[in-house]
């Protein structure tokens, strides 16, 4: 059973479809990234910056 769940904000969505990364390119980074960054502060949520290389 896969249990991942993700949400995307209206913003995150907007950024995506201008950059064109697709929502199972952003999956893969999420399971197999690196993260190089954290910020704790962030709101409404805490974010991550995170590096993986998608051919």
């Amino acid at each position: 059973m896969n249990c991942e769940k993700f949400d995307f904000t209206r913003h995150a969505i907007e950024q995506m479809f201008t950059r064109v990364i697709s929502i199972e390119n952003v999956k893969t980074v999420v399971k197999h990234g690196k993260k190089i960054a954290s910020y704790p502060d962030d709101r409404p949520y805490p974010s991550y910056l995170m590096l993986y290389i998608i051919n």
